[in-house]
């Protein structure tokens, strides 16, 4: 069981809204075939899928010659990478048709619906596992429906980049174990931590 059942899922949905991006030192989504799972989805015409080829191509083109450059900032290289990629997801939305953005956002609200009610279980199992009063119990859930409300603002505010987005995330991350502190006792807060660590060690290793 994860510390931050309640954030991961969350920003699991966060990541939605950031797609397309990629690190400095790592690679772009995009590189490759376009996904075929969302062409076939989305019914897109044999039009739509060229379309869709070309601008994820430039896409890749765009971000490998970013990658490539050297001679800007961060903070440059940052707003650049930003900018492709706002580019890039209105692109893609302009070759789809009403139909298929609205099958495109039921899709996303779908999954986001399987998220809170995932997070949900995991609150369950978080106050059987660690014994939870009902007080606590209703403390936690009234703190993590902030955080999600919270998290809805930061999707929808366009004034922020993504960037200033992880960071406000970041701070929620703080925040939500700072209160998880206060709310739980000390020997519940151990309890959490073993649990964590019990499940780290049962992850399979690949090495």
């Amino acid at each position: 069981m994860k510390i931050f059942f309640a954030l991961v899922c969350l920003i699991g949905c966060f990541s939605l809204t950031t797609n397309a991006q990629q690190t400095r030192h790592g690679k772009s989504r995009f590189q490759g075939k376009p996904n075929e799972q969302f062409l076939q989805k989305m019914n897109l015409t044999e039009d739509q899928k060229l379309k869709a080829k070309s601008i994820n191509g430039d896409y890749r083109k765009q971000m490998m010659d970013l990658k490539k450059n050297d001679a800007i900032t961060v903070k440059e290289w940052k707003e650049k990478r930003e900018s492709i990629s706002k580019k890039h997801r209105n692109e893609m939305q302009k070759i789809l048709t009403p139909e298929q953005k609205n099958k495109l956002i039921s899709a996303k609200n779908t999954k986001k619906e399987l998220a809170v009610i995932d997070a949900k279980a995991k609150m369950e199992k978080m106050k059987i596992h660690l014994g939870l009063s009902n007080e606590q119990s209703d403390k936690l859930k009234k703190e993590r429906v902030e955080i999600m409300e919270k998290m809805k603002s930061l999707r929808e505010n366009a004034s922020l980049t993504t960037e200033q987005k992880k960071s406000e995330v970041k701070e929620l991350v703080k925040k939500r174990k700072e209160i998880l502190n206060s709310v739980l006792s000390k020997d519940q807060i151990e309890k959490m931590k073993k649990s964590k660590k019990g499940h780290q060690r049962r992850r399979p290793s690949f090495a």
